[in-house]
């Protein structure tokens, strides 16, 4: 027998006096009055909804990371092409130049800007050769998309001056430089 009964049972043999009790303690059990008391079923409760008292603002919180991070996105894709298109820009606006100037005697300073090329600077010293150079001395700088090098060369035996001007014309064409006077 369910423990109410018992109570309700020993409460009705005590007199009227514990109806007030009673009164008290099905309001405690929270059971309806004379009632036959049936088993409660699932049907019968109330839906139960077990939220958390933060489960709005976390889900708040979330929806507005996600949205940060596709802008966030967005910005980044945008940033990456313009630095790319920046720097495109940068290499087309490369000014090469090509002087060639003396030192002294049998000595002469050839210095070249351009932009930078994966193995230009080991095939300028291989054309320097070929035509009958000798380099003594290389200074070179890069920084980004421009390199700039200094050679310090001397003509070997056999080579006049009619060389020197074929030199710069080869070298600028090589770089793709603009003859300067």
């Amino acid at each position: 027998m369910p423990r109410h009964h018992r109570l309700r049972d020993f409460m009705a043999a005590e007199g009227p006096e514990s109806s007030n009790a009673m009164d008290f303690v099905n309001t405690v059990l929270d059971v309806g009055g004379d009632e036959e008391c049936a088993e409660p079923t699932l049907m019968d409760l109330p839906e139960i909804r077990y939220k958390s008292k933060n489960l709005e603002a976390e889900r708040r919180r979330r929806n507005k990371l996600n949205n940060k991070l596709f802008t966030l996105r967005s910005l980044m894709s945008k940033e990456s092409t313009l630095t790319d298109a920046i720097d495109y820009i940068k290499q087309l606006q490369v000014e090469r130049k090509v002087e060639l100037s003396p030192m002294g005697h049998n000595k002469f300073l050839l210095k070249i800007t351009c932009e930078n090329r994966r193995g230009g600077f080991t095939k300028l010293v291989e054309v320097i050769n070929s035509l009958g150079f000798e380099v003594t001395n290389v200074s070179s700088v890069a920084f980004s998309y421009v390199s700039q090098s200094v050679f310090f060369i001397e003509p070997k035996d056999g080579v006049t001056a009619s060389m020197m001007s074929e030199l710069k014309e080869f070298v600028s064409a090589f770089v793709g430089a603009s003859e300067e006077p």
